[in-house]
């Protein structure tokens, strides 16, 4: 695809950057895993940056934030927009949460909250917008999605009764209550406000190619998101959970999350376009092709990682491998976790959600929720 044609719907540059930032997320799980590595101020250097890739998800949520939006715009009805998020997130998560059951079976070392009640709020995203334990590691981001996906249902349901005005009220103290219970959700506003000008930003005139030359560096400016936002959360003085209180009588902090968050409309905004070097790779097959396996690898990594990790204590490897354990890891675990996650986005992101999607759009009582979504 050229560079500036963009369809709205499949970004193929947003799509790549999903991705990278999955990958990014696997390199984090190598260096955040305890493995031995290199010692000095170089290692220390690399092993402190890869750090900081965990705060990829945040920009995750700016991706959904574009992506939901256009989703939103095309569903027909409140229950096409429920029912494809639902098919979209569910199926991989609950594969993922039913083998990390099984497999914690043989695993006494770790507990896994396990009893019933647990296990249904986990498979319903509830942890941690709900405080209960969570099952699968990485399932927390989803919680906050699906609070996202639930600002627009409740947009449609306010304004089929009251004015769109009242409506944004209603959607905008709820929006607010819950950047402030969880502050990393702010991000998904990045996103949205960039949909919404979208028509704006890929209006075909001479002017968008210049604009996309001046969006120089969108690549680094997005790590300089990634970085900022992991030194604002360091920087707080605060155990557990964090509100937007912490942030608030925490100055630094705050500069640097407000830094996290312009970087990120910027960075974000050349990608959408398509600006720079960083856009045009993200356009190559392989990106591409990671961008279109990313929920599955999201989901799958920290579950193929585990076991590839166990398998090389059991083997003694660390002891054998010494400084090159991480590198080991890397190399042993990647072919596992693209496996697994290819296969998972082939049968059950595509074939099994295809045929769940079609069963639940035909069935009869679906039919109380065929209410037209109101624009925005």
């Amino acid at each position: 695809m050229s560079q500036g044609k963009v369809d709205n719907i499949r970004n193929p540059y947003i799509h790549g950057l999903r991705g990278v930032l999955a990958m990014m997320l696997v390199v984090f799980h190598v260096v955040n895993s305890g493995l031995p590595t290199f010692d000095g101020a170089v290692a220390t250097l690399f092993h402190d940056t890869f750090m900081t890739f965990e705060r990829g998800v945040e920009l995750f949520f700016c991706i959904s934030g574009v992506v939901i939006v256009f989703a939103y715009q095309k569903d027909p009805s409140i229950r096409d927009f429920a029912i494809n998020r639902i098919t979209r997130i569910f199926p991989v998560l609950w594969a993922s949460i039913f083998v990390i059951l099984g497999l914690s079976v043989f695993q006494s070392d770790h507990y896994i909250p396990s009893d019933p009640l647990t296990v249904l709020g986990n498979l319903f995203v509830l942890p941690p917008i709900v405080p209960i334990g969570l099952i699968h590691p990485a399932a927390w981001s989803l919680s906050y999605e699906f609070s996202f996906y639930s600002m627009f249902i409740l947009f449609s349901l306010v304004a089929l009764v009251f004015p769109r005005k009242l409506a944004f009220v209603v959607v905008g103290v709820a929006a607010l209550t819950l950047i402030y219970f969880h502050p990393r959700t702010v991000f998904f506003a990045i996103g949205v406000l960039i949909a919404l000008l979208s028509g704006v930003l890929l209006k075909d005139k001479p002017e968008t190619e210049n604009r996309g030359r001046k969006l120089f560096g969108s690549g680094a400016v997005l790590f300089l998101s990634v970085f900022t936002c992991h030194m604002a959360f360091s920087a707080l003085d605060a155990e557990g959970h964090v509100t937007l209180l912490n942030f608030l009588t925490t100055p630094y902090a705050a500069l640097l999350f407000v830094l996290a968050l312009a970087f990120a409309l910027y960075g974000l905004t050349g990608v959408f376009i398509g600006a720079g070097l960083f856009s045009r790779f993200l356009i190559l097959p392989p990106a591409q092709y990671l961008g279109t396996i990313s929920y599955s690898l999201y989901l799958w990594q920290t579950v193929t990682m585990a076991i590839i990790k166990k398998a090389m204590y059991v083997l003694n490897l660390p002891d054998i491998l010494g400084e090159w354990s991480q590198l080991g890891f890397f190399l042993l675990a990647l072919g596992p976790t693209l496996i697994v996650s290819h296969y998972s986005q082939k049968y059950i992101e595509r074939d099994f959600t295809r045929w769940l999607r079609k069963g639940l759009m035909n069935m009869r009582w679906t039919t109380i929720f065929r209410i037209s979504r109101v624009k925005p």
